[in-house]
C-alpha cells in the first residue's frame, strides 16, 4: 500500500470504524462526537497500532512518521476533550458549549457573534437560491449562493417536492 498524506484521515476513519471507538446517542449529535472522541483516545492510550481492516496484518502507522502522527493526534484530543468538559457541568449555557466546540472546530459555525449568520438564516437563503438555479460548488466543497470568482461550478438543477 502506498502511504501518503491522507494516510491520516485513513487512521482517523478506520479509528471512528472500530466497534469499541463509534459511540451512537440517539438524541444527540454532540455527545456521540464527544463520546466517539473520548473512545478514540482511550484505544490509543492502549495501543497506538491501527490495522487495516481489510488486510489485518497490514500496521497502518508502522512508520515514524505516522506513529509521531498517532501521537499528536492523541495530544489534541486530550486538549480538546479538556475543553470540552465544561459540557459535563449542569449549570453550562449554551454559550458556553458552543465557545467550547468553537475552540476545537475553529470553524465560524460555532460562532457565538451575532453577526454571524444563524444556521436556519442560512438554510432558508440556500433553499431560496436553490429554488432559483444559483447555488455554486467549490472544488473544496464550499456552497456558496451568489456567483463567485474562480473555479466553482453551478449546482444541477434541483426539484423540488411537496409545499413551499
Amino acid at each position: 500500500m502506498v502511504v501518503n498524506e491522507s494516510n491520516c484521515t485513513l487512521i482517523i476513519s478506520v479509528l471512528v470504524a472500530e466497534a469499541e471507538c463509534y459511540s451512537q446517542d440517539f438524541h444527540r449529535d454532540d455527545i456521540s462526537l464527544y463520546d466517539t472522541m473520548v473512545a478514540i483516545r482511550n484505544r490509543l492510550q492502549g495501543d497506538e497500532k491501527v490495522w487495516n481492516p481489510v488486510d489485518g496484518t497490514e500496521d497502518l502507522t508502522s512508520r515514524p512518521v505516522d506513529k509521531g502522527r498517532i501521537r499528536r493526534f492523541g495530544d489534541k484530543l486530550d486538549s480538546a476533550l479538556s475543553k470540552l468538559e465544561v459540557l459535563h457541568d449542569h449549570k453550562c449555557t449554551e454559550e458556553q458549549a458552543i465557545q467550547a466546540w468553537h475552540w476545537v472546530f475553529q470553524h465560524t459555525f460555532w460562532s457565538t457573534d451575532d453577526a454571524v449568520e444563524s444556521m436556519d438564516e442560512y438554510g432558508k437563503r440556500l433553499g431560496e437560491a436553490a429554488r432559483k438555479e444559483s447555488v455554486f460548488v467549490a472544488p473544496t466543497g464550499r456552497i456558496s449562493t451568489e456567483e463567485p470568482e474562480g473555479s466553482y461550478k453551478k449546482s444541477p438543477q434541483q426539484r423540488s417536492y411537496g409545499g413551499e
